[in-house]
């Protein structure tokens, strides 16, 4: 039996045929289940530790000589930050945009320090490394709406005719979840 607490969770039945917003199954799974807010993205914050220990490798490898080492490590790093940004959230991208720059200061300081290390051939290979670099913050931005767009829909019952109304136990459970992660025990 399905027990509804509200006009607003009967509008819901109505819509939806059933009371998928409510009852044990609910209880369980919680709003945020199975939507880009609820992602952890832990890979983030190695990705950025493992580019700030390819460029220590690389300028150690300016300073000993072995310039390949050092781009190779240098292009290394650069692929870690591609691949941080490839989740389509606006943090990653973020995230994407500071290991970027991050090898590129690394880059200047390297070839500023030991400019004998690098022969031309491997100054321009490094140039085109640092000129082929961009950081798509559109698809951040997107991404973030997408997110907050589905967040809403499922906390607000609405067939596209603009009639729709707020569930009240989909916002509760929503406003539960999220004061989880600002809590010193949260779940996230």
């Amino acid at each position: 039996a399905v027990v509804t607490s509200s006009t607003d969770d009967v509008t819901a039945l109505g819509l939806f045929g059933a009371d998928s917003l409510g009852g044990e199954a609910y209880a369980e799974s919680g709003v945020l289940a199975g939507s880009a807010v609820n992602t952890l993205l832990p890979q983030v914050s190695m990705l950025r530790s493992c580019a700030r220990l390819l460029v220590v490798d690389a300028a150690l490898a300016a300073h000993e000589g072995r310039a390949e080492d050092a781009i190779a490590s240098f292009e290394s790093a650069m692929a870690a930050g591609v691949h941080a940004g490839e989740f389509g959230l606006l943090i990653c991208r973020l995230v994407e945009s500071r290991i970027k720059s991050l090898v590129i200061e690394s880059i200047g300081a390297a070839v500023a320090r030991h400019p004998r290390a690098f022969d031309d051939a491997q100054l321009a290979r490094l140039e085109r490394l640092v000129r082929g670099q961009r950081v798509d913050f559109v698809v951040g931005f997107e991404g973030e709406w997408k997110m907050m767009r589905d967040l809403v829909q499922r906390c607000y019952s609405d067939d596209g005719g603009g009639d729709g109304v707020l569930l009240p136990r989909a916002h509760g459970q929503l406003m539960r979840e999220l004061s989880s992660w600002s809590s010193v025990g949260g779940d996230l």
